[in-house]
């Protein structure tokens, strides 16, 4: 029998802003503790919300083997990792809301044409996955998010646009920068020639792009055979330049570097995608097993659930130039609101854009009208994949842009 103990404490203290004005504060906690217990290929699993006692949970989980929830998978031991990201952002609750007062009195000075509401929020969290095997991981953080909605006062929309950024750094010149950037090009209206294929620029956060990926390699739908990707196993079906890896590398993304079976991969990624070759689908333990392919470390789940196959989200790998470089001289399109978009089975790709910026390579040049771009999964991973800039967009954000040619309508 083993006993497994996954904690999760998040702490947040957020400003809300409306009108341009701060509107109320809030300082939440919120601790779950999930304890699992693994005895003759079975699971039993307990959990609570706030402090828990650890023995009531333990006879709880044990109680729950009577529903006999299989689980006869090899339990992740002997790794001890301990990874703290929270000495890199300088910021504390008493200094977030005196920055926030400072950007919002900027905001009503500079720009008195817009309205803006959202906010901003400093999150701290931990999470831990230890148990009986020697298995002790821990993961600690401090994020800033900062967003604004931005509605344009003369305009008789809810909202007109967004700007903000989410990661452990803050610089309030380059704050005032992007926002800047952002009401500049919304007021300069600029047309472009429809019909035609144009350099699209989106983050990598973007996960619409990724969607159709993540529903192909997800492991159960590759091992039932129903995948578009299905036999194409150690094939060339992407661009020489296109790679696509999960990862849960601190430095690369937030979260945790662990996934909720406790498995840590090297360097914290998994490949999918290597040079157009496809690699392997993504898995948990389960679906590895059952369709004998390679344990990719995808497991998510509730702190009081059976842990199982999810999509952790994925990367792609940053090629050797910069955006300015990868567009090569072109004018390209940077989405900033766009939403309603999807995939057909085959992987056709529609995306109604609902604000975009024209984009020099250098900065924004102004605003377009309403739009969509379409494309097919095998064209954007493909011939029309540009590329993944090494240089990030936003100075104080980990997020690399990423460009490929679509049509635009």
């Amino acid at each position: 029998m083993t006993k497994e103990i996954y904690i999760e404490n998040n702490k947040e203290f957020s400003v809300k802003v409306v009108n341009t004005a701060i509107d109320s504060i809030r300082e939440k906690e919120i601790k779950k503790t999930g304890l699992r217990i693994y005895k003759d290929g079975l699971i039993g699993i307990s959990g609570t919300l706030g402090e828990g006692k650890i023995k009531e949970l333990e006879k709880r989980s044990r109680e729950n083997l009577k529903y006999k929830l299989s689980y006869p998978y090899e339990i992740s031991k002997n790794n001890k990792t301990e990874i703290d990201k929270t000495n890199i952002l300088k910021m504390d609750n008493e200094r977030l809301l005196e920055e926030m007062e400072i950007i919002l009195e900027y905001l009503r000075e500079d720009h008195s044409d817009f309205i803006f509401s959202g906010g901003g929020r400093l999150i701290s969290y931990e999470n831990s996955l230890k148990n009986d095997n020697g298995l002790n991981l821990i993961y600690r953080d401090k994020l800033l998010a900062l967003s604004f909605l931005i509605k344009d006062k003369n305009s008789a929309n809810l909202i007109d646009g967004y700007t903000g950024y989410g990661g452990r750094k803050y610089n309030r010149k380059k704050t005032f920068n992007l926002i800047d950037g952002f009401c500049s090009a919304f007021k300069n209206k600029v047309e472009i020639k429809k019909d035609k294929y144009y350099p699209i620029i989106f983050y990598q956060a973007d996960d619409m792009i990724f969607q159709k990926l993540a529903a192909e390699l997800h492991g159960m739908k590759y091992g039932t055979k129903s995948s578009l990707l299905y036999g194409k196993l150690g094939q060339k079906i992407f661009s020489d330049d296109f790679t696509l890896y999960q990862t849960l590398n601190p430095n690369e993304s937030y979260g945790g570097f662990f996934d909720m079976e406790g498995i840590v991969n090297k360097n914290y990624r998994y490949t999918f995608i290597e040079n157009g070759v496809f690699r392997s689908p993504y898995t948990d333990k389960k679906t590895a097993k059952l369709f004998n392919l390679s344990l990719t470390g995808s497991s998510g789940g509730g702190y009081d659930s059976v842990p199982q196959l999810s999509y952790l989200g994925f990367q792609s790998k940053p090629s050797k130039k910069t955006l300015k470089e990868l567009l090569g001289g072109k004018k390209a399109i940077f989405i900033i609101m766009a939403s309603g978009g999807d995939f057909t089975p085959e992987g056709n790709f529609s995306y109604p854009v609902q604000l975009s910026f024209l984009y020099d390579g250098g900065k924004f040049i102004g605003r377009l009208p309403e739009l969509s771009i379409s494309s097919n999964l095998f064209e954007m991973f493909g011939k029309a994949y540009i590329g993944t800039a090494k240089d990030i967009f936003f100075p104080l954000s980990i997020e690399k842009p990423i460009v490929i040619d679509m049509k635009v309508k």
